[in-house]
């Protein structure tokens, strides 16, 4: 499941990432010219803030859950790695649906009602499958039911962000305003981050829900349950829309197709005036069938015979296609990034191995903590002391999430830009990284609880660095793609959204990279340290290919030089 870009507010990122989602198709869906106001943008992230509620709590609560359910390390992993490989293919299908969809409702908020019912379903199946497998007296469907919902959660939060952007992006399109409303925007998914985590990471035991739902995982899913609905509540009712339908010149009711004895044909003035003038005949036959009007009749079926098959014949179509996105998507991803420029490509695997620590360390962290610090069992009966040792840290981790998300925003917000100012964005994203790597070097020498928190909050500059930095260099190298991308033709295909995919593949492809072998190595090891070595590794990895992305012009004429 993703934790998004939450802090691509700096140097305006997030305007440029997302005002590509929302492709020119001829059609403006900005109801209002004046400028928007805070409190509007804030309406109309508030979804978007809803779903780092889900992505948190699946960060903190989705791994113990697993575990507690019987499943291994690597079975864990594998299945966590599901959601975000489905989301990878389907999303740019959804996107191309969207923007070119025609409902009264609008382009965007069908598609996010859908998918927020989707994750809202999923918030109930996690907690409540287990209860579910034993009122239908088999443990194995619980099990199945959970794991589905897991699942679900990942693919349709991930979907879901897609068109909630483009939203937002919709909303500002053409306008001079772009930058405040993807800063309100990444503000907003820190925000969800923190309320997320804080969730979590909270003892409901001693509240009132208690008395009402059994486990620490129902209550907080049934908290952020509410908290989705009303997020979603809010940004369908304050977002401003107009369909396709009201913006395109499409044909008016009137000259829609219309039945005549002959057969279909398109509505004409002749057509009309045959129409009114057998309007009367067909006041008189009404109330009985006639033998005159069967050739009509037989007419009708065979002409509705006719549009169904060809409905059909669409839906297959498109059936057809998503398959071939599904299938071909990884290999386009692949092909895309061997084809990138040279500056790209050493972009790319410095983003890559940054995003797997950091992903390692947030995925898998109150894992670590329960069991290697807190040393809990998940498998052991409830009520026990391993058990209880578990359930306390897994609440533990999620706290230290929490400060690592806090500390993570106010880095960004206050301290980074003047370091870039003063010292340059090279030594901010090398700093980060190092930063990120003695962190996690920091909780493998010392299992002291409070320097493993310290360390944990320390890494939020890393992830601060990474959600900012490579956005704002992809937009330098768009300024100047003589300098930068001298090593590929220029045939005017190469746009913001290419080299931008181009960053979003390496989080996916980081994600599912940790799904398919960490819980292998773990398993393997036998330690649930083995998560923080692997995030340490990534993180010096990342720094070691960091020194050798290209910064500044400079550095874009030494390369030159080489090539």
């Amino acid at each position: 499941m993703k934790k998004r870009s939450s802090l691509d507010l700096i140097n305006g990122t997030g305007s440029i990432t997302s005002g590509t989602m929302a492709n020119g198709t001829g059609f403006d869906n900005n109801c209002n010219s004046k400028t928007p106001s805070l409190i509007y943008l804030i309406s109309l992230n508030a979804l978007a803030c809803g779903m780092e509620f889900c992505v948190s709590a699946g960060f903190a609560y989705v791994p113990p859950l697993l575990l507690k359910l019987g499943f291994s390390e690597s079975a864990m992993t594998c299945l966590m790695g599901i959601g975000p490989f489905v989301a990878l293919s389907i999303v740019p299908v959804l996107g191309s649906y969207s923007d070119t969809y025609r409902s009264r409702f609008g382009r965007r908020r069908p598609f996010i009602l859908v998918l927020s019912l989707l994750v809202l379903l999923s918030l109930i199946l996690i907690p409540f499958g287990e209860l579910f497998g034993r009122m239908l007296s088999s443990r194995t469907t619980g099990i199945v039911i959970t794991a589905f919902g897991i699942i679900l959660l990942d693919f349709s939060s991930l979907c879901c962000l897609n068109p909630s952007e483009s939203l937002v992006s919709d909303s500002v399109r053409g306008t001079k305003h772009t930058k405040k409303a993807f800063t309100v925007q990444s503000c907003m998914l820190s925000v969800g981050g923190c309320i997320g985590f804080l969730i979590t990471s909270t003892d409901w035991s001693e509240t009132v829900l208690s008395k009402f739902f059994k486990t620490q995982e129902q209550i907080a899913f049934v908290v952020i349950f509410i908290l989705l609905i009303f997020s979603l509540s809010i940004t369908m009712l304050v977002a401003k829309e107009n369909s396709l339908l009201t913006c395109a010149k499409l044909p008016s009711p009137d000259s829609l197709l219309v039945v005549e004895d002959g057969g279909y044909d398109s509505a004409s003035s002749d057509v009309s005036e045959d129409s009114n003038r057998s309007s009367p005949k067909r006041k008189s036959t009404a109330g009985y069938i006639s033998l005159k009007s069967l050739p009509h009749f037989t007419t009708v079926v065979t002409g509705s015979l006719f549009l169904l098959m060809k409905r059909i014949r669409s839906v297959l179509h498109a059936i057809i296609l998503t398959l071939n996105v599904i299938i071909c998507t990884p290999l386009r991803i692949i092909s895309g990034i061997r084809t990138a420029p040279i500056v790209l490509r050493r972009l790319f695997m410095a983003d890559f191995c940054s995003w797997a620590g950091i992903l390692c360390l947030s995925m898998f962290y109150t894992d670590y903590i329960a069991q290697g610090v807190f040393r809990g069992d998940p498998s052991a009966k409830e009520g026990t002391i391993a058990r209880l040792r578990f359930d306390t840290g897994v609440r533990r981790g999620s706290w230290d999430l929490l400060m690592h998300n806090i500390i993570a925003l106010l880095y960004a917000t206050f301290i980074q830009n003047h370091i870039v100012h003063k010292y340059g964005i090279r030594y901010v994203y090398l700093s980060g990284l190092f930063t990120f790597s003695l962190s996690m070097l920091g909780i493998l020498c010392n299992s002291n609880l409070f320097v493993v928190s310290a360390c944990t909050a320390m890494s939020g500059i890393g992830f601060a660095t990474i959600t900012s930095v490579p956005n704002t260099l992809v937009t330098g190298y768009q300024n100047d793609t003589a300098l930068y991308f001298f090593d590929v033709k220029s045939d005017g295909d190469r746009g913001m959204a290419s080299d931008i995919a181009v960053l979003n593949s390496a989080y996916y492809l980081a994600q599912i990279t940790l799904a398919l072998g960490i819980g292998v190595l773990v398993d393997t090891s036998g330690t649930v340290t083995s998560y923080i070595i692997v995030a340490c590794a990534f993180g010096c990895l990342a720094f070691s290919l960091g020194s050798r992305i290209i910064f500044t012009v400079t550095d874009a004429k030494k390369l030159q030089g080489i090539c």
